[in-house]
């Protein structure tokens, strides 16, 4: 939870959320009065001048965070010169208003148009890259979980394919056997007929001699 440096106040109970881009008047004077919590020599300043220096940057996207963190760094990293010395609430308010000018102005473009010129703020940018990374992960996993359903939807198909073509295999070779096992009865009948034809030929064909009758 996003607490202030001075108050240690929780974030439900601050007047403007730091991460919120604040839309319109009221939003931005809140938002530069959370400011002056946060940096107590700006409360010293005409709150209407810090509110002109300060809207171009809330309008361009910026939030609170972006605001903070642009004061107390460059947009690379380091640490503005002679931080936490011009910051001193015994400066006078014209000496507080030039350093807000110098240390934002450091966080513009300065080969871009006017309505351009404004560097995307630290958090915001963050911020934004996260909600990229987030609709490329949930896109990947809708691409995976679509592609998951396919291969189940083919397995069933090409498993219930599978079994059709086993059975029909199983019917053919039923089949199959149940001729052969009948033609082998056929065989095997016909081969009893002929054994059985033949003996009755061949009775036929013996006769015993007359008595006292030789060949």
């Amino acid at each position: 939870m996003w607490r202030c440096a001075s108050c240690a106040r929780p974030l439900a109970e601050l007047p403007f959320s730091p991460t919120q881009v604040p839309d319109g008047r009221g939003e931005i004077e809140a938002a530069v009065g959370l400011i002056g919590v946060r940096v107590p020599a700006l409360a010293r300043c005409n709150p209407d001048n810090v509110y002109e220096i300060l809207r171009p940057y809330f309008e361009a996207g910026w939030c609170v965070r972006d605001v903070l963190r642009a004061l107390d760094h460059l947009p690379d990293n380091q640490p503005h010169p002679g931080q936490g010395v011009a910051w001193s609430v015994r400066e006078s308010p014209d000496k507080i208003m030039w350093t807000l000018r110098q240390r934002l102005r450091a966080w513009r473009w300065r080969d871009r148009p006017d309505e351009e010129n404004i560097m995307r703020g630290w958090w915001t940018e963050m911020s934004a890259a996260m909600r990229v990374a987030k609709e490329e992960q949930d896109h990947r996993a809708a691409v995976r979980d679509e592609d998951w359903s396919r291969q189940r939807v083919s397995a069933r198909v090409s498993d219930g394919t599978a079994r059709a073509m086993a059975r029909r295999q199983a019917e053919i070779a039923a089949g199959i056997a149940k001729r052969a096992r009948r033609e082998a009865d056929q065989r095997e009948n016909a081969r009893i007929a002929a054994e059985i034809a033949a003996g009755k030929a061949a009775s036929h064909v013996w006769q015993p001699d007359p008595p006292g009758q030789r060949d």
